[in-house]
């Protein structure tokens, strides 16, 4: 009988603890998982607004530019062209619209790469926030690389869709001029 309330009270003493240790739990494990939430918002805000920065309209801009580069210079091969001043001028500034749209296609992808990989980091950071798979403290390590991270994301996107309302407005200025200049050398050269 005394083994009996002996080991009765020591399965209750642990019972007991396992309680307490339940009801102690760390409160920044809940502020975590808010702080994933939080983040989980932002950053399908910020994929949406990737979405509008439209890479394959880029895409199209690069291509006609470049094309049209080259049939202008080809022509002006071609025909012994001499460029007046105003048709080197367009040539210039046309050709200056070719570097900037490679430039953000290229940063389009790299920040499409941030995107998911941000995306990622998040869904392991839930995961291990809701299994206690990793201390607390490294996870709020993790939380704050990912805080910068999403800053910098957020700038990025911001960035983007400036540049590319930029380009987009340069290059339906200019290229209105390209079919006019390709008529005129067509028929007056």
């Amino acid at each position: 009988m005394k083994k009996f309330k002996a080991s009765a009270l020591k399965l209750s003493a642990f019972v007991f603890c396992i309680i307490i240790a339940i009801g102690c739990e760390d409160p920044r494990f809940a502020k975590a998982e808010e702080k994933v939430q939080s983040f989980r918002q932002k950053l399908n805000g910020y994929k949406n607004q990737f979405e509008n920065i439209d890479t394959v309209k880029l895409n199209e801009i690069a291509n006609t530019v470049a094309k049209g580069i080259d049939s202008i210079e080809t022509m002006a091969l071609t025909q012994n062209w001499i460029l007046d001043k105003e048709e080197a001028e367009f040539l210039t500034n046309y050709k200056s619209i070719a570097k900037p749209t490679a430039n953000l296609i290229e940063k389009a992808q790299i920040l499409k790469s941030d995107l998911l990989y941000s995306e990622k980091q998040l869904a392991t950071l839930q995961t291990d926030i809701q299994n206690r798979s990793l201390p607390i403290d490294s996870i709020l390590v993790y939380l704050d690389k990912e805080e910068k991270a999403l800053r910098v994301i957020g700038a990025s996107t911001q960035n983007m869709l400036e540049g590319r309302r930029l380009l987009v407005d340069r290059f339906q200025e200019l290229h209105p001029q390209y079919t006019y200049y390709v008529n005129r050398i067509t028929t007056e050269k």
